[in-house]
């Protein structure tokens, strides 16, 4: 990704960023975290405890959809709660992953 003006400098309320996600548990057990912004989402970090993802650190384009994959890291991993960060949000977005099905959760906005 090109930054023309530079890479953000300021962190952002999750309000004004407009940072979502949702997830969901796929048949074979692995997460699907669906993620969009109103506004560029810089450096975006998809935590979820147990599970690895299959994109990290990444620049989220504003209007674009984009989803990241999180597999089982142990056999022993449990689905729970999970968070997003970025470099210019300010605190965390929480996801819910429920324990089976697909289960599209809203994020809930926590302080940092």
């Amino acid at each position: 990704m090109h930054y023309p003006l530079g890479r953000p400098t300021t962190s952002e309320p999750p309000a004004r960023l407009g940072l979502s996600a949702s997830a969901r548990v796929t048949d074979s057990g692995h997460v699907r975290v669906s993620l969009e912004s109103r506004r560029l989402a810089y450096c975006v970090r998809v935590h979820l405890p147990g599970f690895t993802p299959d994109d990290d650190a990444f620049s989220l384009e504003p209007g674009r959809e984009r989803v990241v994959h999180l597999r089982p890291g142990r056999q022993d991993a449990v689905l729970s709660g999970g968070e997003v960060t970025a470099l210019n949000l300010q605190g965390r977005i929480r996801f819910d992953c429920g324990r089976s099905g697909n289960l599209p959760q809203s994020p809930r906005e926590t302080a940092g």
